[in-house]
């Protein structure tokens, strides 16, 4: 489950909770670059082991 997406200036921060744990991560990225940003995202899910069904 995304618990939290955060944007400050080009620092974009997401948590994830999974059943045991919450992961956190960041990206210095521009909101403009999409793609490099659902990468992370996915990334981050797929670390916390947590479905992407949306």
């Amino acid at each position: 489950m995304i618990l939290a997406v955060s944007t400050h200036s080009n620092n974009i921060q997401i948590a994830v909770k999974s059943s045991k744990n919450i992961y956190l991560n960041s990206l210095n990225a521009k909101v403009s670059q999409s793609k490099k940003i659902l990468h992370m995202i996915d990334a981050t899910l797929k670390d916390a082991g947590v479905s992407k069904k949306i």
